[in-house]
């Protein structure tokens, strides 16, 4: 399945069209892929981003829509006049000469602010804010603050010992099942037809007081995030039928540390590219799923566990393995919650303030996944 997802920046006033059109220009030299396009190998079902100079499209346009503050973002944040949508693709024949990412622009009439939206192909990973820093930088007249580089694509995949692999699986197991795209479609209407949304906003005061509130029943050291999320979880086992007994985390690996004792190095933090593994932790006793402490616990030590040197290299090795097998057959895996299970998506601090296009704490983010949105207040964010 070829997921996106889509943001949008919302600033008080404009932005010049053809200076963004010459920055976008300038950092496409730095990210040359994100202008690529993802070629499917019919024989093999093998898939590459070709580097192949094609242009990123940019929508110029107009909404009469009211206003564009972050409580109307909550229900209209995919509406055609902001965003350019990418398809939500289940056939890799369908993905080829078709860009990977699209812009628009949005002049607001009634409130004479201006959006800027990206549809984004989950397949160039979470490059998408590094290359939004350098767009805004640049059309700041400021340098980048990072050249990507691209380890990525370029150094060769670790490779996993056969008696490791058991063990190993038992991390990822979501990559022991694949489906045709026949039954991964069925899957998902099935899962849309059953999922409702859920709005939540919390200032940094209440987020603050959750993370001391967990630390209290630990002696680990847990960040704001995963308390936030362990908090979600004491929720969603009072509120709903079936408690939560398993967590499944989307772990960023760039500057992971290496092992001098392995070929092995692990992207680092300038690696362009979709540098994550999705790991599952070990089920929960009763015991542990009812504390936000002893929840943060586990989603600590999973990501220790996942970034350790050995254990983070026979990951990345089997994934790559499994991932190659499961698209030369055409199939896919199943990546989202089962009953009983809830996915984290655990990445490293998110500079959404800092893409502001030269207008500090007056910019407005809102980033839309597959089932909800993200709304970041101008003047605040935290890390995990």
């Amino acid at each position: 399945m070829f997921a996106r997802f889509d943001t949008t920046w919302v600033f008080p006033n404009a932005l010049c069209v053809e200076k963004l059109r010459n920055t976008l220009a300038q950092t496409l030299r730095d990210y040359p892929h994100v202008a690529g396009r993802l070629y499917c190998n019919q024989k093999t079902q093998e898939l590459r981003i070709k580097l192949t100079n094609d242009s990123v499209p940019i929508t110029v346009g107009f909404t009469n829509l009211p206003y564009a503050t972050d409580k109307w973002f909550y229900n209209n944040e995919n509406h055609p006049d902001i965003v350019d949508w990418l398809p939500m693709l289940f056939d890799p024949s369908g993905v080829d000469n078709k860009p990977l990412v699209r812009f628009k622009l949005t002049t607001w009439k009634k409130t004479g602010e201006t959006s800027l939206s990206v549809a984004w192909g989950h397949v160039l990973g979470s490059t998408l804010m590094g290359l939004m820093l350098s767009i805004s930088n640049y059309y700041q007249d400021l340098r980048p603050v990072m050249i990507p580089t691209f380890e990525k694509y370029l150094d060769p995949v670790p490779r996993i010992e056969q008696q490791y692999v058991y063990d190993t699986l038992a991390q990822v197991p979501h990559l022991g099942l694949h489906y045709s795209k026949e039954r991964v479609h069925e899957m998902y209407n099935e899962m849309q037809s059953t999922t409702s949304r859920m709005d939540i906003k919390l200032d940094p005061a209440d987020i603050m007081a959750i993370r001391d509130m967990a630390r209290k029943s630990t002696e680990m050291s847990i960040s704001a995030m995963d308390s936030l999320a362990a908090y979600l979880v004491t929720v969603l086992n009072k509120t709903e039928d079936v408690p939560i007994w398993r967590i499944y985390n989307v772990i960023e690996y760039r500057g992971a540390k290496s092992d001098p004792r392995s070929i092995y190095i692990p992207p680092p933090m300038t690696s362009a590219g979709n540098n994550t593994v999705t790991v599952h932790a070990k089920p929960m006793s009763t015991d542990r799923n009812a504390s936000i402490g002893s929840i943060a616990e586990v989603i600590r030590e999973q990501i220790i566990r996942t970034r350790e040197p050995e254990n983070l290299r026979r990951i990345v090795g089997l994934s790559d393995e499994l991932f190659n097998k499961t698209t030369e057959a055409g199939h896919s895996f199943w990546w989202f919650p089962y009953e009983g299970a809830v996915g984290i998506n655990n990445t490293f601090k998110i500079s959404v303030h800092d893409q502001h296009f030269g207008y500090p704490d007056r910019t407005h983010f809102c980033e839309l996944m597959l089932f909800g949105s993200v709304i970041f207040d101008p003047n605040y964010f935290f890390s995990v």
